[in-house]
């Protein structure tokens, strides 16, 4: 959606897009569409069946009228970057959807009325209903803003996004899986106070790829533009803009918390032990790797290298599965940290390798 959306909003070729648009929106909501019936339909036996519990059926409800809302906003996310507003994709967010939640449940207990976990859920669902509506409605004074160029001289738009979905969907899966997978994977070899710690550790350190992430909000779009327009000239103004401002905010950062990591641990964790000192610098190191390879797979995906990237992470996450078994089963959570920090070093220096093999910059 954001590569070819760019593409088609940036040379005003709105109907184009809105067919792009249709035809995106017909194969995401049958799928999410599936999985709300799946949770209404069967919410009683989820309960019961998976968490043991009667009293998570009206949750569920829910969860399953939240679901296709939320998979339309993501949409909506993308369509803000294409549209080369990065600022406001943040409102296209699960995170900006619970921060209204929360500020509707603090102002409803002001009033003191009584609240349950059905109720939060509920205002959950009607905060997610008013982000939705609100993002229509930029969308729309977007396109009507937009001077339309009709010309038909566009890729078959139809065919490549059929041809592209499973990639962006096996993409998904792996980038899935390549953290929440190997600390599952942790979980079954570590006690739970180890994997709490670690966690801990993880989730303040790698909140830094931010930065790399906000960048790319902006970048992508470029990419894809200028891609498709085989100007590499631009591709190389933006690519390497983009990885400067990406070094400038985030490494003087990294190298703070390296020296500083005694102090860091101090005020998260309150542990001083030696092997949690390892751990943390070992994770500091893995996002100083991230950081100093970012943006190029972004890069190649919005140029139309997806299939390679896909190989490559299939390739990657069934390596880092190994690697996360042998090293946390015999050298324990600091195994798991250096796994970590071999399988994103391995998973960029092949993304280095294409990007070199196709890309000059």
């Amino acid at each position: 959606m954001l590569r070819f959306g760019s593409v088609y909003f940036n040379d005003s070729n709105i109907k184009i897009l809105r067919k792009y648009v249709y035809l995106g929106l017909s194969y995401v909501l049958f799928l999410s569409i599936i999985f709300s019936l799946t949770l209404i339909l069967f919410r009683n036996f989820i309960s019961t069946f998976f968490y043991s519990s009667e009293n998570l059926s009206g949750i569920l409800l829910i969860s399953g009228i939240i679901l296709p809302f939320l998979t339309l906003i993501h949409i909506q996310r993308s369509l803000f970057k294409s549209f080369k507003l990065p600022a406001t994709s943040n409102i296209a967010s699960l995170n900006f959807i619970l921060l209204i939640t929360a500020l509707f449940t603090l102002l409803i207990h002001y009033f003191n009325f009584s609240l349950n976990i059905n109720r939060v859920y509920f205002i959950f669902l009607i905060s997610t209903l008013i982000v939705f509506g609100l993002n229509n409605l930029i969308i729309i004074v977007q396109l009507i803003n937009k001077n339309q160029n009709e010309s038909q001289n566009f890729i078959e738009f139809d065919k490549i996004f059929k041809n592209t979905q499973s990639d962006f969907y096996i993409l998904d899966i792996l980038n899935y899986f390549l953290i929440w997978g190997s600390l599952y994977l942790m979980g079954m070899i570590i006690s739970p106070d180890q994997l709490g710690i670690f966690n801990t550790l993880f989730w303040y350190i790698f909140a830094i790829l931010i930065i790399p992430v906000t960048v790319d909000a902006i970048v992508s779009p470029e990419f894809a533009i200028h891609s498709s327009k085989k100007n590499d000239k631009k591709l190389s103004y933006f690519f390497s803009s983009g990885r400067k401002i990406t070094y400038y905010l985030s490494i003087p950062l990294l190298i703070f918390m390296f020296v500083f990591a005694d102090f860091f641990l101090n005020i998260i964790i309150g542990e001083m032990e030696i092997k949690y000192l390892i751990v943390c610098r070992i994770l500091i190191i893995t996002v100083l790797i991230e950081i100093i390879f970012s943006h190029m797979d972004s890069f190649l995906v919005m140029s139309g290298l997806q299939k390679q990237v896909r190989n490559l992470f299939i390739f990657t996450t069934l390596f880092s599965i190994l690697t996360i078994i042998f090293l946390t089963n015999y050298y324990g959570i600091i195994g798991a940290s250096f796994a970590f920090l071999t399988n994103f070093l391995f998973k960029n220096l092949i993304l280095f390798f294409y990007f070199k093999k196709y890309y000059n910059l």
